[in-house]
Formats: structure tokens, C-alpha cells, sequence
């Protein structure tokens, strides 16, 4: 008795059963990060958000309203180390300013700076290459990431009307790259975002935000 041969039909079918799987595999992240290589990683990219300097009032933004009414997102490579500067700002009066020196209020504040070389801007307004500073107030200097020379983010940027290089950067939206490429959250992307990012490649990742605020 001869033995009964699949049909082509039967073939076809596992063959597009087959197709399905992987292709649901790739969308679903075939190159994410597993959960224990995440956890293992976050000894040397933490996350920041838990706490912000006293007397400091912070309302957490989402991800999604970051991207509302940020300028841009930039992919990025961390040149040097942080840089100290004073700035000194005025409330707009002159009488104010006057009586708040007479009460021994400065004028006066710090802030810290990063020097960041562009590797892409999802705009395109920014070249690779081109260099800028991001900046922020040294009171949050222990509630922030620091950056090692050399280091990869990505970075929600906005303009600072005072020098065309230097942009402001939201915490929430800040991601770590890896040396292997894959991204993780700087903020508690949990908590803040409805899509969730870490352990994706960064061009993944990436994609994703150029759909977001390109679309």
C-alpha cells in the first residue's frame, strides 16, 4: 500500500503558517533585549524621576505630550564631559531685581552643559556633525543623567531663543544607547509612555519617533 503524499495544498498552508510566525516575531521586536539582560544593564543606565530638588514643584509629562511640543529628537554622541556656566537673569524689572540683591537674592544661577555632536535629527534641520549644547539648571544636576564622554542618547530637544546652539532637553523621552545598539529609558518609561522603547534597537526605536512627530 503506497503511503499518501502531503497535498500542495497542505504544503502551502504550513508554508504560510510558517511565514506568519516569523513575520509576527520581527514585529513583535525580534531584536529586543530580554527582560534579565535589561535589568542587568540599568547597574550602568539607571533611571532618574524619582525625586527632584526640594522646594521644587515638578509635574511628570508623559512621553506622548513631550513629543507634543518639543522642536525636535536627536540621536546623538557625548562629547566630553559636563561644563559649568553662570548666567545672569533678569525678572524683567529693574526694581525687582534691585530689591531682590538687597535681600541678598542673586541674580545669579548655574546651570550645566553638555556638548553633543548629531548623528541624526528626525527633522533633518540638523546635520550630522553639527554640534550643539543641551542644557540645564544645576539644581537638578544629582536628579538628571550623567553622560561619559563618548556616550550615544537620544534626546528631545527645544530651542533656547538666547544662543542658536543651545537647546533644553526633557528628562522624559531620554533614552541610553548601549554599545551594542539597543536603547533604554532614562525616565520611568513605564509610568510615562504608552509605547514602550527600551531594549529595541536605537533605529527601531528611532522609526518609531520619526512616525510620532513626522506623521
Amino acid at each position: 500500500m503506497k503511503k499518501k503524499r502531503p497535498s500542495v495544498l497542505v504544503m502551502l498552508i504550513l508554508l504560510v503558517c510558517i511565514i506568519g510566525l516569523l513575520l509576527t516575531r520581527n514585529i513583535q521586536g525580534i531584536h529586543s533585549l530580554p527582560q534579565d539582560e535589561i535589568e542587568r544593564l540599568r547597574q550602568a543606565y539607571p533611571v532618574y524621576g524619582d525625586h527632584y530638588p526640594e522646594g521644587i514643584l515638578m509635574k511628570e509629562s508623559t512621553l506622548e505630550q513631550v513629543l507634543g511640543r518639543v522642536d525636535t529628537i536627536v540621536y546623538g554622541e557625548i562629547l566630553g564631559t559636563a561644563q559649568i556656566y553662570y548666567r545672569d537673569i533678569s525678572t524683567g524689572y529693574e526694581t525687582l531685581d534691585k530689591k531682590r540683591e538687597d535681600v541678598g537674592l542673586s541674580n545669579t544661577y548655574k546651570f550645566y552643559e553638555y556638548e553633543v555632536s548629531i548623528i541624526e535629527d528626525i527633522r533633518g534641520e540638523l546635520k550630522k556633525g553639527d554640534k550643539i549644547t543641551i542644557t540645564s539648571n544645576y539644581d537638578f544636576w544629582d536628579y538628571h543623567p550623567h553622560f561619559d564622554n563618548g556616550a550615544r542618547v537620544i534626546l528631545p530637544i527645544t530651542f533656547l531663543n538666547q544662543n542658536e546652539t543651545r537647546y533644553g532637553s526633557s528628562l522624559t523621552g531620554t533614552y541610553y544607547v548601549t554599545e551594542d545598539g539597543y536603547v533604554l529609558s532614562a525616565y520611568h518609561e513605564e509610568r510615562l509612555s504608552e509605547k514602550m522603547l527600551t531594549g529595541m534597537k536605537v533605529d527601531q526605536a528611532f522609526d518609531w519617533f520619526r512616525t510620532m512627530l513626522i506623521h
